[in-house]
């Protein structure tokens, strides 16, 4: 029976370590959530494109001016998230931070408000879709 060929550590030679293997998975699950949050995102500015595309063009004004100015801008992060690597982000916002720390935490704030609300509504959708139709209505309540 022959010997396998094993490195000074003795591990078989050409075997990936377990913590190599690991930090693939991460970095592919990583990957993975990233893209899911750059589509969320890319469907928040195309929401916000359609909620303007609805005014009649005298109501738009100001508002649709800025409305759009805002999608270019959440299209723009979509499309970041999914072209660059989560470090090279990382880097970029923590340097980002220390030199406007106020407009960081702003957007921040805000940022978290607009996630939550996506995620919020994925999941009333996925609720509602998983959620069997008994075709029974709740009693409508009574105003005393």
């Amino acid at each position: 029976m022959a010997e396998r060929v094993r490195d000074d550590d003795g591990a078989p030679r050409g075997a990936v370590p377990l913590g190599e293997q690991l930090r693939r998975l991460a970095e592919a699950l990583v990957q993975e959530q990233q893209e899911r949050v750059a589509a969320a995102v890319g469907v928040v500015a195309h929401g916000l494109r359609h909620a303007v595309a609805g005014l009649a063009p005298g109501e738009r004004g100001l508002v649709g001016l800025y409305a759009e100015e805002a999608a270019a801008e959440i299209e723009r992060l979509s499309e970041t998230l999914r072209r660059q690597r989560l470090s090279a982000m990382m880097a970029q916002a923590e340097d980002f931070a220390r030199r406007r720390p106020a407009l960081f935490l702003a957007g921040a704030v805000a940022g978290g408000l607009v996630l939550g609300r996506v995620l919020a509504d994925s999941a009333a959708e996925s609720h509602r879709q998983s959620a069997p139709s008994t075709g029974v209505r709740a009693p409508a309540m009574e105003e005393a």
